[in-house]
């Protein structure tokens, strides 16, 4: 990262989130002038993004030899892996650093309203537009444009954003004048835009206009070995910015726990927790019990029974019958099962359906034995075929 680059990153105080990982950090009773200085001078670090594991280090490359150009960038991955800070990274090192990064979330936005935010509205355009209002296009104009779940566009706002794309160009609703648009377009989805083409939901010509460049961001799980990393840059966030300083970091114990967790809320998850820790910790080290979510659910797991899977089913009748037995052993809590699960609720979500389950009212089921309907009226079958076996 050169001096221009660095000069424009936030420091820790507006956002410990988007800090590059320090290597030479000295104590923790450091002054917050000095930690943001510090946070310029790591040239080996990617501005905005933690992180030294293998699948990490393959997504620097790919923003190192992207960011120079134009080429639209798609971001894929989960909830809470950084898509938005990746798109930052690409953003800040390139040419069009010193112009505007705007952002847009289609997931927060309802649908009615998406298009004025896209691209601005004259006034009296609809009913409560009482004034002209700019989208994002002419907001970040010589900059870059971020949207943030664009799965989410309707059929009729794909099509208008491959035209801007295509020409450059866009209409206010409401207006007839076209308007030039001079920007990047970064987008990221949660979902596989590869399999929403193939089931038609997403347009595969607007797929190849803004996946000319791919970056698949991995879920936490399946790069723990960035996981202290994380943990000391969110400890040196929060204390920066004015919380506790006293907090030398984390036992043994507590740093092991939090590497084999399965994450299901990913990195944003792990922040969240490490603040909820730094609240709880009455000394100067963080331990396994100032993770109360995380010693409840493993107390959960210890003291659940567990059962013995039906013998000779293939492995793809052996996954569905443990996703199933640990929906039932959660009493139906979606939510639950894909943590214990290691995979996100989405993804459990997927597996329902593939199953041939309503992937919804799962009710309780507090005998051991089955409810007539969903999973656990799939978890009888599985389960008699069980008893079965075992009889036998």
């Amino acid at each position: 990262m050169n001096e221009k680059t660095s000069k424009y990153l936030p420091t820790t105080e507006d956002d410990p989130r988007i800090a590059p990982p320090l290597h030479n950090a000295r104590s923790t009773g450091e002054k917050r002038a000095d930690v943001s200085r510090a946070l310029a001078v790591d040239s080996q670090s990617m501005p905005y993004v933690v992180g030294e594991s293998t699948r990490m280090r393959e997504i620097y490359t790919i923003i190192r030899k992207a960011a120079p150009w134009d080429a639209n960038v798609c971001i894929e991955g989960e909830n809470g892996t950084g898509k938005e800070l990746v798109a930052r990274a690409v953003h800040f090192s390139g040419p069009r650093r010193d112009h505007p990064f705007v952002t847009l979330d289609c997931s927060t936005i309802a649908e009615g309203l998406i298009e004025s935010h896209l691209f601005g509205h004259v006034k009296g355009a609809f009913t409560g537009a009482v004034s002209s209002r700019q989208g994002v296009f002419a907001q970040g104009h010589t900059g870059t444009v971020f949207i943030d779940e664009i799965t989410e566009l309707a059929p009729h706002l794909q099509a208008k954003l491959l035209r801007v794309i295509q020409t450059g160009e866009f209409v206010m609703v409401g207006g007839s004048q076209p308007q030039r648009a001079n920007v990047r377009i970064i987008t990221a989805t949660n979902r596989d835009l590869r399999q929403a083409v193939a089931k038609g939901v997403f347009r595969e010509d607007l797929y190849f206009r803004i996946a000319v460049v791919h970056i698949a961001i991995p879920p936490l799980r399946e790069r723990r070995k960035d996981i202290p990393l994380l943990v000391a840059h969110f400890l040196r966030g929060f204390m920066a910015s004015g919380h506790r300083q006293d907090i030398r970091g984390l036992t043994s114990r507590a740093m092991t726990a939090l590497s084999n967790y399965p994450w299901p809320g990913n990195v944003r998850q792990l922040k969240n927790w490490i603040e909820q820790a730094l609240v709880l910790a009455d000394g100067d080290l963080i331990d396994l019990e100032h993770f109360p979510s995380l010693t409840r659910e493993a107390s959960d797991v210890m003291q659940a029974p567990v059962p013995l899977a039906p013998l000779g089913l293939r492995l793809e009748e052996l996954e569905r019958w443990y996703v199933l037995e640990t929906l039932r052993r959660a009493d139906g809590n979606r939510t639950k099962a894909a943590r214990q699960l290691g995979i996100s609720l989405r993804g459990l979500q997927y597996k329902l359906r593939r199953y041939g389950t309503n992937g919804g009212a799962v009710e309780p089921d507090v005998t051991g034995g089955a409810a007539a309907n969903g999973a656990i009226g799939m978890m009888r079958q599985w389960q008699g075929r069980s008893d079965a076996s075992m009889s036998g």
